[in-house]
């Protein structure tokens, strides 16, 4: 990539009420690993 491509990465965005400082964004590291409730199982000690 070109420097003055991927500058657009550093600019703030604003998603609804979150406003976050760059464009990089890291996802959750789990696996759906809770059950219908949101609560976490015995799958994530593993």
């Amino acid at each position: 990539m070109k420097p003055a491509s991927n500058q657009l990465l550093f600019q703030p965005l604003k998603l609804a009420n979150l406003q976050l400082p760059n464009r990089i964004v890291m996802p959750p590291m789990t696996r759906t690993r809770a059950g219908e409730q949101g609560i976490p199982n015995n799958l994530i000690e593993s």
